[in-house]
């Protein structure tokens, strides 16, 4: 008995700070069924996005709308993110986000577009709205094949400053689950030391 609550005992501790992964696969959507799911479309600007939630995977990004497509979203939204298959939002930059509601908050589909703040990408999303057939059949390719030279450039480096903010919140959070498996490890001992206490209490 004693053997396997010390046992049972390690499991879990070791067990903390692992997280199960998970494969993502995506049929691409086209942008007018993305658009008729969304209860939120609108161009907004990344304020900051909060990591202290239940699941530091999933943060709150808190956007400034600059304009509302649909749903009629007024000054400020806040959207929460699944960080494990899209990390796309980064502060300052902006973006036309498609938004849908989970019971009481606003989500991000992985396999829905996020597209960077161009003429050309407002353009489509402004057809979008007004249910322009051909750009409702198409999907997201489409718009980054839209993009104008000086445009693609600029998407292209603020993909490189994503990437880099990416990794650095990667070393961050791989660093806490190390620690977070280091004190695990450390209680091992301690929580040893208890139960052979406990159990020699209980033989006297």
């Amino acid at each position: 008995m004693k053997t396997r609550f010390l046992i049972l005992t390690f499991l879990v501790l070791i067990s903390f700070g692992f997280q199960e992964s998970y494969s993502l696969s995506c049929v691409i959507p086209n942008l007018g069924d993305v658009y008729d799911s969304s209860d939120y479309v609108f161009h907004g600007k990344v304020l900051y996005k909060n990591y202290l939630t239940l699941d530091s995977r999933m943060p709150v990004v808190t956007f400034q709308i600059q304009e509302s497509f649909k749903g009629n979203a007024i000054e400020q939204i806040s959207v929460t993110v699944n960080e494990n298959w899209d990390y796309q939002f980064e502060d300052g930059f902006e973006y036309v986000v498609f938004v849908y509601r989970e019971e009481l908050s606003l989500m991000t589909d992985p396999c829905w577009p996020k597209f960077h703040t161009f003429h050309s990408t407002l353009d489509i999303v402004k057809k979008l709205a007004q249910s322009d057939v051909e750009i409702r059949s198409q999907t997201t390719e489409f718009v980054y094949e839209s993009l104008l030279p000086e445009e693609r450039k600029e998407l292209e480096e603020n993909q490189k400053i994503i990437q880099e903010k990416k990794l650095e919140r990667w070393d961050e959070i791989t660093f806490q689950k190390q620690m977070t498996v280091f004190a695990g490890i450390l209680m091992i001992p301690v929580v040893a030391v208890m139960a052979f206490v406990y159990f020699r209490r209980n033989r006297k």
